[in-house]
């Protein structure tokens, strides 16, 4: 399933509200070591959608969001400083994103915003809107 996503620079991460509606969101990624890997505010609402449900979809997509390619269901973990090869994941997504992610690498300094590292053990493809 992995393999679907070789080339793809921005995938949309289906996350759901307390209530069952899907958030979808599109961010950066790498795959590392047969999973998916975002790294993200860690105040962010994907965050705290997380909190609540694991149960996430991820699909291709382009910078705004809009879907390229099918869906694949998966289970997100937020992701503890030292549960993972964190240092390693954050220079591959910062070499993947090189000048993109040196702008973002400046404003999260500046506001002292905190990143959080989000793995996705992927399951299977779907084909139903449901992220739960």
């Amino acid at each position: 399933m992995i393999s679907q996503l070789a080339g793809i620079k921005y995938i949309s991460l289906e996350t759901c509200r307390k209530d069952g509606r899907p958030v979808n969101t599109p961010v950066w990624f790498i795959d590392f070591k047969g999973k998916i890997y975002v790294r993200t505010d860690a105040n962010s609402g994907k965050i705290k959608r997380l909190v609540n449900n694991q149960n996430v979809r991820i699909a291709p997509c382009d910078i705004r969001g809009r879907i390229n390619g099918p869906w694949i269901g998966g289970k997100a973990k937020i992701e503890k400083g030292d549960d993972v090869e964190h240092k390693e994941i954050i220079s591959l997504i910062n070499k993947k994103y090189s000048f993109q992610q040196a702008f973002v690498g400046i404003i999260y300094k500046l506001r002292k915003i905190e990143v959080a590292l989000v793995s996705i053990e992927l399951i299977a493809p779907t084909d139903g809107k449901d992220a739960s």
